[in-house]
């Protein structure tokens, strides 16, 4: 049956990442004449979202390819808010207003001043090989590629050389080391849970002496820091880490190596078999995938998400869609991929579908079943629930609400149609490459004209 939309937590996290297959392929990576294993590894922690991460993995794997260093990934660190305590907000009456006086209401609650009140939140670390298919990451990209875990397993996290930008244009917080003098040695780095043990830290101001010459942090990034890693003492350095530059700045997928890297991250068997095992329950062979991005709505001061109503959404749905359905397979349903966790909203969503295409809403939501994935992702910080998530998950649950957004994508990849709310969204072009490399239709790929200036038009 449909999948039920009242009482549902957020499912999808801010910024989220990486899981797949349980088994680690076997690496025989790039080495020096003397037969040692040339290495590159690099680690951000920025607060930023699905895509940025991933652009950051992207960025690791081209430079090792251009350094032909084997590629050490650090686990995906994704952030799960609880947005419960706004999910009885009717923002079609109250707005943005009214989500901001729901907040100020919880913050008199906690005892907190309203101007540092945050949402309840906690933070996982979600290993690449969770999601992603390693041996076609590897065959794919024609890089050797570890995860960090499996790297620190085997060489016991010892570190040549670990380069870290200057203070001022470092991602936060791992220039502290930069702050008193350009060289230490013998330096313990903690690392996504594992130590790193470095025998030189050395500082790099090529970055912040660029953007004091031009006024530009983003031209030429990649090519200033392949610079500094091709320095002959560097060159030379068996394993050599990057610590904290924003690897997720402006990697455009523009050659060919940059293109074979983005079409190598696959999700792996066990993903698609909880898809699989998903559809059939619900008894769906063709279906409609929507990716409704809604959350930004608290942040979004130009009111670009506020237009992205379920009337709006459900209207240009039918306008764009339904006419290029005619002559395919029977649609059998329209599976939700949303961040909206707006309970009325998500009620109208459903009922504006049924009406208009007469189809039922199913979501992937909380107390599915993720038996097929390995052990929930190990947690960096948790700040008390209030209240706390009701998910059916077991105490977990926020660690696997994280890999919902695995099957999301996944089932955003397999639709015969997929549509999505905002053209800015890399969650949204993701799906799109997924759906590439499973040789679909871009005739298939629906951006909807949510617009700020087509308010009238619609």
């Amino acid at each position: 049956g449909t999948v039920p939309m009242i009482g549902l937590p957020l499912l999808l996290s801010l910024a989220t990442l990486a899981l797949a297959a349980a088994h680690q392929p076997a690496t025989d990576g790039p080495k020096d004449t003397d037969g040692v294993e040339r290495v590159l590894l690099a680690h951000v922690d920025s607060g930023a979202g699905f895509g940025d991460k991933m652009q950051t993995y992207r960025m690791i794997l081209a430079l090792a390819s251009r350094t032909k260093r084997t590629a050490v990934l650090p686990p995906f660190q994704t952030t799960i808010v609880d947005y419960s305590l706004l999910k009885n907000v009717d923002f079609a009456k109250d707005g943005l207003p009214g989500l901001q006086k729901a907040l100020r209401k919880h913050a008199r609650q906690n005892n907190e001043w309203v101007g540092s009140f945050t949402l309840p939140r906690s933070t996982w670390l979600v290993p690449v090989d969770r999601w992603f298919n390693m041996s076609k990451l590897q065959k794919i990209s024609s890089i050797s590629v570890r995860t960090l875990a499996a790297w620190h397993a085997a060489s016991g996290g010892e570190v040549d050389l670990a380069l870290v930008p200057t203070k001022q244009h470092g991602c936060m917080p791992f220039h502290d080391h930069c702050e008193t003098t350009p060289l230490k040695h013998n330096v313990a780095l903690h690392r996504s849970l594992h130590t790193l043990h470095v025998a030189t830290v050395e500082c790099d101001s090529s970055h912040e002496e660029h953007v004091r010459e031009t006024g530009d942090p983003y031209s030429g990034f990649e090519d200033r820091l392949l610079a500094t890693l091709q320095k002959p003492a560097r060159q030379s350095t068996p394993v050599l880490a990057l610590d904290g530059f924003c690897l997720a700045m402006h990697l455009p997928v523009t050659d060919s190596k940059k293109q074979q890297i983005a079409a190598a991250f696959q999700f792996n068997d066990n993903v698609m078999r909880i898809v699989d095992r998903f559809l059939e329950e619900r008894h769906i062979k063709h279906y409609i995938a929507v990716h409704w991005r809604r959350s930004d709505v608290l942040l979004d001061h130009s009111q670009y998400y506020q237009h992205h109503t379920p009337a709006r959404v459900v209207r240009t749905l039918h306008q764009q869609l339904q006419p290029l359905l005619s002559g395919g397979p029977r649609i059998d349903a329209v599976v939700l991929l949303t961040d909206n966790f707006l309970d009325k909203e998500l009620l109208a969503f459903r009922d504006l579908v049924q009406q208009q295409f007469s189809l039922p809403v199913h979501r992937f939501a909380a107390g599915a079943d993720l038996s097929l994935l390995p052990t929930p992702p190990a947690t960096l910080s948790s700040s008390t629930l209030t209240p706390p998530i009701e998910s059916g998950l077991g105490p977990d649950s926020r660690a696997w609400l994280a890999d919902l957004v695995a099957i999301d994508i996944a089932l955003g990849a397999r639709a015969d149609w997929f549509a999505w709310t905002s053209g800015g969204s890399f969650y949204s072009h993701f799906i799109v490459q997924q759906r590439a490399n499973l040789n679909l239709s871009p005739d298939t790929n629906v951006q909807l004209a949510l617009f700020q200036h087509e308010a009238d038009e619609l």
